[in-house]
């Protein structure tokens, strides 16, 4: 039998908070999950179990098996682009393992009929799996999930569904313990606040009824100087009180997590209109992309949902409409006015090496540092997080990263295109950009194999890529 474990496992990268905190824990033969929101530390789980780094204390252990299958969250540009070559590794990867395998969200970029053969394979697979995953037909799987976040990781041996219940609960508690704590520190306050004039109201008093007439100058300054460090340190010690709830309160807040509610009025341009216009992609030795030639419009407003199985060209598509398609095509593409931005999980023409504070100054989205760094504090990055790389930035702070500058950009969008852009988010940050796209009073095409995704979006229409390309 194949197993793993973690003993007293710790781990952090410089400077930052530990994403494991003296872990301990045995994975066993199946199927196992590991679950929790985007930046939790699930991919450096990963690759702790695989001995791809290792911990800073703590011991990782196999037993049973000495080779494993790898499928990573990123494959690079050309697999990222097709799922046909994602779905060709993953057959291979169940065909010839004879170790453990470890799936980094494996279902994106796949549809809905390879998502399903994953899901099936993972149920008849007999060895070690551990998967990465915000997909719940992907989770039902498991017969262990492994939650992480704020450093600890937390097993269910329970099915998906009441594991989302559990969690669920488990935040519901947090909230309550955090407005309890919130209306504590209020009453705390005016407690200390309401004892503090009683103090100035009695040394006043005091000061103004003491027969000063005959104590010499240098004994009234002694006691001036008496009254006044008693005073000073009643304040230090109601200061140092304070400080003390409100860093509990912080911490509080903290580990009940954001709300993700970071709406506003998006720029838009004023005249948004899209028109593609018998349009077709050439491919190798000619061929055609699509058997007919597609045209579609679309106004301010509008949200229309780019529907296709993997290889139908929807990514081709929407490189066409942007300008970042090198293969020949004919017919039109016409919009006014404004930026199209072309939104997606690798996040294209992003520099990896750019801090979200260099970003957000290079869109203009603030005047200054100190102001963009506001900015970006209230958007999850606070502190010393501006200066991280973007390439060592999660899924869901990447996204939280690109709708501020979107958001805030003076440049106005009239068109985005939507990419298969929710992949790898958890749910409370697919829950943030549906909320943006949907406020967005532009043109949104979507392409997405997530129904409940594409369900979460107000969608005016329907392009089909297939043989016959319809609105429908």
């Amino acid at each position: 039998m194949h197993s793993i474990q973690l003993s007293q496992v710790s781990f952090s990268f410089s400077g930052e908070a530990p994403v494991l905190d003296g872990v301990s824990f045995t994975i066993p033969s199946g199927v196992t999950a590991l679950a929790g929101p985007n930046g939790a530390g699930k991919t450096t789980l990963m690759r702790l179990m695989m001995r791809e780094i290792s911990p800073q204390r703590g011991t990782v252990q196999w037993q049973g098996f000495n080779t494993f299958g790898w499928l990573p969250q990123s494959l690079g540009p050309a697999v990222q682009s097709s799922g046909q070559q994602k779905m060709r590794r993953l057959s291979t990867l169940f065909r010839e393992a004879d170790g453990a395998l470890f799936l980094d969200e494996p279902e994106t970029h796949l549809d809905a009929v390879n998502r399903a053969w994953l899901a099936a394979a993972l149920r008849r697979h007999r060895g070690l799996v551990v998967i990465a995953s915000h997909d719940p037909a992907l989770l039902d799987s498991a017969g262990t999930i492994l939650h992480t976040e704020m450093g600890r990781v937390t097993a269910y041996s329970m099915p998906f569904a009441g594991y989302q219940s559990m969690i669920a609960h488990e935040k519901e508690m947090r909230a309550a313990k955090v407005d309890h704590a919130e209306h504590e520190l209020k009453k705390s306050q005016r407690e200390r606040r309401v004892q503090l004039e009683r103090q100035l109201r009695r040394s006043a008093n005091a000061a103004a009824k003491a027969p000063l007439a005959g104590i010499p100058r240098i004994a009234r300054g002694i006691m001036k100087r008496n009254a006044e460090a008693t005073l000073g340190k009643i304040i230090s010690k109601n200061r140092k009180r304070g400080d003390a709830e409100a860093q509990a309160l912080h911490s509080l807040r903290e580990e009940r997590g954001r709300s993700c509610e970071y709406f506003f009025a998006v720029p838009v341009a004023a005249e948004s209109f899209l028109e593609i216009d018998r349009l077709q992609i050439y491919r190798a030795e000619n061929q055609t992309l699509w058997r007919r030639p597609l045209s579609f419009s679309a106004k301010r407003g509008e949200k229309l949902h780019i529907a296709g199985a993997n290889g139908s060209g929807k990514s081709m598509l929407f490189k066409t409409i942007c300008g970042q398609n090198e293969l020949p095509h004919t017919g039109t593409i016409a919009h006014k006015t404004g930026e199209i931005r072309l939104m997606n999980s690798t996040h294209t023409g992003f520099d990896p090496a750019a801090t979200p504070l260099m970003l957000a100054l290079a869109e203009g989205i603030a005047g200054d540092a100190g102001s963009a760094r506001r900015l970006l504090g209230a958007f999850g990055f606070p502190g010393d997080a501006v200066f991280r790389r973007f390439a060592d930035l999660s899924a869901g702070e990447k996204m939280r990263l690109r709708i501020l500058l979107i958001g805030k950009s003076p440049r106005p969008a009239s068109v985005i295109l939507s990419d298969e852009a929710e992949t790898g988010l958890d749910t409370a940050t697919r829950g943030l950009y549906a909320g943006f796209l949907n406020a967005f009073s532009g043109i949104v095409l979507a392409a997405s194999h997530d129904a409940a995704f594409i369900l979460s979006l107000d969608l005016t229409n329907r392009v089909v890529l297939d043989t016959n390309p319809v609105m429908g």
